[in-house]
């Protein structure tokens, strides 16, 4: 009888990368991909158009976020929303729900643009809708109608803590709109709020796919996922506290504890890209999603070390923090967010090797682009402004465009499967995707 148990005792714990496939709703990550691309329409539409004739507005400015925004949401919602477990025809009936409050709660931004009287009953019911949805989602995985999340599944986790910023996202944008509406302004770090608690936790999520390209140490992998979940909440409460000017003895300090937080999101991300380079694990095959993966993650942490040089240089002498700068440090980072949602809509869909590497083109040309106009910038800011900014942003436009073809028309793939380097196929070439 001993022989048995020491033989038991001697056998290797399930791998975590032997676990189901992480999976994409494609119909949802098609239209966030749609809101990107009209997103950068709409950067054309006011660097074209409205800004030579003056006629640049705050309310045109919200509109163009918004469709940043929302893309966000539901190409996060995409990723997110098979996980729940929900039947089939639960899931697509969730997914049908939102997508027409995405849409409406989109349009009711643009009416509110154009002081439309309707815009205020358009804003309150779709952000009413998309909320119930958001709400479905995050009671999905706390196990209505479906399998409660446990902390042996850290991409479920993480994917909770992401539905349960989005809710605190639509909740803040509809209270904003309802203080604006009452001739009220809105704090600065309330947009601050929502929008790097949801870009926070949809790297959190991201980062979850990225590494799965490779198959990364077991122990590695949770530690990263814990460490996510932890700084997001905690970054969320604490500058939540000092977003909304609760008073206590908290309050004081809780922008310097955010701050913390946004170090160690950073060495989270840095941690991440070890752990798909393979210096924690095995790599996998170097793919054009692969690489694409990699390349976002690089181009986060370039625009998290521009955060942490304003915060230290600026921020902590209670300087104000130059509009360059900031403007290089946002725009990057998006960018670098849109690249991880490439990555992922690469990796969900069979596609041609000389399409991959037509796809990293576009995006190598728009992260290089980038950096050298705001490095440009702090040169010669005039130059910068009226000659490069008009330039756009063509490469991701087109890349968008094919992503939406490949999503329409390509065959899908089950998940987000691990292509390990140990043991290529015979006869297959290892760099090449299916």
């Amino acid at each position: 009888m001993a022989e048995p148990k020491a033989a038991n005792a001697s056998k290797p714990a399930p791998k975590l990368t032997e676990s189901a496939p992480l999976k994409v709703h494609a119909e949802l990550l098609i239209l966030g991909f749609i809101f990107f691309f009209f997103h950068i329409l709409a950067i054309y539409y006011i660097v074209q158009v409205l800004v030579p004739r003056g006629a640049v507005t705050i309310a045109v400015v919200n509109v163009r976020d918004s469709l940043l925004q929302m893309g966000v949401l539901v190409s996060a919602v995409a990723i997110t929303l098979p996980s729940v477990k929900f039947r089939k025809d639960e899931e697509q009936i969730v997914a049908y729900v939102f997508t027409l409050g995405a849409i409406a709660l989109t349009l009711g931004t643009f009416l509110s643009a154009t002081k439309s009287p309707s815009a205020i009953y358009v804003v309150y019911n779709s952000g009413a809708i998309v909320m119930l949805m958001l709400l479905v989602i995050l009671f999905g995985f706390l196990g209505f109608r479906s399998k409660r999340f446990s902390l042996d599944e850290p991409e479920r986790a993480a994917m909770a803590v992401l539905a349960l910023m989005f809710v605190v996202n639509i909740a803040l944008l509809v209270w904003s709109y309802s203080v604006t509406l009452g001739g009220r302004t809105v704090s600065p770090d309330v947009d601050i709020l929502r929008d790097h608690s949801t870009r926070y936790a949809s790297w959190m999520v991201l980062a979850a796919f990225i590494m799965r390209f490779s198959k990364p140490n077991e122990r590695h992998y949770r530690r990263i996922l814990g460490g996510f979940i932890i700084t997001v909440i905690f970054w969320t409460f604490t500058f939540g506290l000092y977003a909304t000017g609760v008073k206590n003895p908290v309050t004081s300090g809780a922008v310097y504890i955010a701050g913390v937080m946004d170090g160690v999101l950073g060495a989270l991300i840095v941690a991440s890209l070890l752990g798909l380079l393979g210096l924690r694990g095995v790599r996998g095959r170097m793919t054009p999603h692969f690489t694409l993966g990699g390349i976002s993650l690089i181009w986060l942490i370039i625009a998290g070390t521009i955060g942490l040089y304003m915060t230290i240089f600026f921020s902590a002498y209670q300087q104000p923090v130059p509009a360059a700068w900031r403007i290089f440090h946002l725009m990057n980072a998006n960018w670098a967010l849109l690249a991880g949602f490439g990555a992922v809509a690469l990796a969900s869909v069979n596609y041609s090797k000389r399409i991959g590497q037509l796809m990293l083109i576009f995006f190598v040309a728009e992260m290089v682009k980038h950096i050298a106009i705001y490095a440009i910038n702090t040169v010669n800011p005039t130059f910068a402004n009226n000659s490069l900014l008009p330039i756009g942003d063509p490469f991701y436009a087109v890349a968008f465009i094919i992503i939406i073809y490949l999503l329409t028309t390509r065959p899908r793939r089950t998940g987000i499967i691990t292509e390990t380097v140990t043991e290529p196929k015979p006869g297959s070439n290892p760099a090449t995707p299916t």
